[in-house]
C-alpha cells in the first residue's frame, strides 16, 4: 500500500521504485517468491491506473518533454552560444522550436521557458524520438564542453551546497482551477520567511541547502560502507533513486521540493547504522 502511494506521489517515483525493486530482489533473494508477488501487485496496479483508468477518466499523461529537460537545456545553450549547426541540425531543431526563439528564451536555471514556449512543438518530438536522440547525441559529442557546462548548471543545486533558491511558497495561483492568487501571509511575515528560506541567515540558512543534505547522505553511506555494515545501505536506495532521476532529468537547477524526501528521511538514514545489524 505504501509502495502504491509512493509511485503516484511524483512522476519520477516510478524510476526510483524500479531501482528499489532490483536491489530488493538481489538483497533478499532468499525471500524472492513473496517479494516478486508484492512487486507484481504494485506494478500491475500502476499499469492499470496509468493505462485504462486514466484513459477512462480522460486524464492526460505528461508530455515527453518533461524528461528531456537536460537535453533541451544543452541544445538551448548551444544556440545561445552561437554554435554553427549543420543544415540538417538546423532543420531538426527549427521543427521543434525556432533556433532564434531558442536562443532568446534560453534560461540556464530552468527549462520552462523552452518547453512551455508557444513555439515549442512537442508533437514533432513524440513522432521522431529516435531521430532527436541521435541529433542530441551527435551535438553533445561535437560540442562536449558546452553540453557538459549545461549539464552541470542544470543540476548544480542538487550537488553544490552554496546555491540560493526559493524554498517556501506562501500562496495559491492555480488559474486553471479559477483560483485567484492569494497571499496567506502578511507582507512583513513574508519578508521574514523569504529572508530565512533564501539562506540569507548565517548557519541556519544551510538547513535549506539541498547540496549539503546530499553530501551528508553520501558521507553517511561512506561511513556505513567503511564499517562493513553494508546491509544498512539498503535503506538509502529510495533517496538515491530520486537523486539519480534528478541528475538525469532535472527540470530546474535547484528545487527544494524535488528532493524533499532527503530531508524527511535524513534522521532515519543517519541512525540506520545502529538500527540495522
Amino acid at each position: 500500500i505504501v509502495s502504491i502511494f509512493t509511485i503516484f506521489f511524483r512522476n519520477n517515483a516510478i524510476y526510483m521504485y524500479v531501482l528499489l525493486s532490483i536491489v530488493t530482489l538481489i538483497l533478499f533473494r532468499k525471500q524472492i517468491k513473496p517479494i516478486l508477488l508484492m512487486l507484481l501487485i504494485v506494478f500491475s496496479f500502476y499499469a492499470i491506473v496509468k493505462g485504462p483508468i486514466y484513459k477512462l477518466c480522460d486524464i492526460k499523461t505528461s508530455s515527453s518533454s518533461e524528461y528531456i529537460a537536460i537535453p533541451l537545456q544543452q541544445i538551448g545553450r548551444m544556440a545561445y552560444k552561437d554554435v554553427k549547426f549543420t543544415k540538417y541540425e538546423k532543420e531538426m531543431i527549427n521543427k521543434l522550436i525556432p533556433i532564434s526563439v531558442l536562443k532568446e528564451v534560453y534560461n540556464p536555471e530552468i527549462v520552462d521557458s523552452i518547453k512551455f514556449n508557444e513555439h515549442f512543438n512537442s508533437i514533432v518530438f513524440e513522432e521522431n524520438k529516435i531521430d532527436y536522440f541521435r541529433l542530441w547525441l551527435n551535438l553533445c559529442i561535437k560540442n562536449f564542453d558546452i553540453a557538459s557546462e549545461a549539464y552541470l548548471i542544470s543540476t548544480l543545486g542538487y550537488w553544490y551546497p552554496d546555491v540560493n533558491y526559493w524554498s517556501v511558497y506562501s500562496g495559491i495561483d492555480n488559474n486553471d482551477l479559477g483560483i485567484v492568487e492569494k497571499d496567506f501571509l502578511g507582507s512583513k511575515v513574508k519578508k521574514v520567511v523569504s529572508y530565512l528560506t533564501y539562506r540569507s541567515f548565517p548557519l541556519y540558512g544551510l538547513v535549506w541547502s539541498i547540496g549539503l543534505c546530499v553530501w551528508i547522505i553520501f558521507l553517511s553511506m561512506f561511513i556505513i560502507f567503511q564499517n562493513r555494515n553494508k546491509r544498512a545501505l539498503y535503506i538509502y536506495v529510495p533517496v538515491i533513486g530520486v537523486f539519480i532521476s534528478l541528475m538525469v532529468a532535472a527540470p530546474v537547477f535547484s528545487e527544494f521540493r524535488y528532493l524533499y524526501c532527503a530531508y524527511t528521511t535524513l534522521p532515519i538514514l543517519l541512525l540506520s547504522y545502529k538500527m540495522i545489524k
